[in-house]
């Protein structure tokens, strides 16, 4: 509901691991403004599916931002290909589900192999 609301969102951590917060903002089709750190580029690459800043760059963080607000075109060909990328690389609940059913059943096939 609330990323619906938005047309762009931006995630200026420091440090982040995977960023879920961020693939659901680019599965939803925002434009992304982030910084390169984590995970975040392995799903996230500047002015294909996001835009992305050093961290505590926040005066290129602001003309990004600027960009996109002045720029429909460029901040929905960003959300369609985030979108595209979210999906393509296969960043689904569904997904993620089954892997953690598959995980689940393996950790405890061992637990139950260690207690014969």
């Amino acid at each position: 509901e609330y990323l619906k609301a938005l047309d762009i969102f931006v995630m200026p951590s420091l440090t982040e691991t995977t960023s879920l917060a961020t693939l659901e903002a680019m599965a939803a089709g925002l434009a992304v403004v982030a910084t390169p750190v984590g995970h975040i580029p392995d799903y996230a690459r500047h002015k294909h599916n996001a835009l992305l800043f050093k961290p505590g760059d926040y005066v290129e963080l602001y003309h990004h931002l600027e960009l996109l607000i002045n720029n429909d075109e460029l901040r929905k060909r960003l959300g369609k290909r985030a979108r595209e990328s979210v999906i393509n690389k296969g960043f689904l609940w569904k997904n993620t589900i089954n892997k953690l059913i598959i995980l689940f059943e393996k950790i405890n096939m061992q637990k139950d192999f260690k207690s014969q």
